[in-house]
């Protein structure tokens, strides 16, 4: 179980950076959208802003992720339980973007199928 434990987290982590690296290449198109006048600066710096934002919520989202212990976890479910608990503690201002709760959730299912897949 540890082994499985090991590489759902490595997976998440890499999941969590992938999804960092796409919200840069928005963000990368919308410096391009505002060099070409398709969107106003407004409109820019409320993106640009949303999506900084975001992206440090996926910072700290790795960071949570790294500083588990895998060894104190019997099962899958479990450190997924722990993993939700800490996250929506982060997350659970009120203010933060509900777009990341809908990520992680998505990159967990993502993980969760891959691992049930090589059963």
């Amino acid at each position: 179980m540890a082994s499985k434990i090991k590489l759902y987290l490595r997976l998440l982590k890499a999941e969590l950076e992938d999804l960092k690296d796409d919200l840069g290449l928005i963000d990368e198109r919308c410096v391009a959208r505002l060099q070409s006048d398709e969107i106003t600066p407004y409109v820019f710096k409320e993106n640009d802003a949303l999506l900084k934002h975001e992206m440090r919520l996926i910072d700290k989202l790795i960071e949570i992720v790294d500083g588990l212990d895998e060894s104190i976890y019997n099962s899958l479910e479990d450190l997924e339980e722990d993993l939700l608990f800490k996250a929506r503690g982060l997350l659970s201002s009120g203010e933060e973007p509900k777009a990341v709760e809908l990520f992680l959730s998505r990159k967990l299912a993502k993980v969760n199928t891959y691992l049930r897949s090589g059963d």
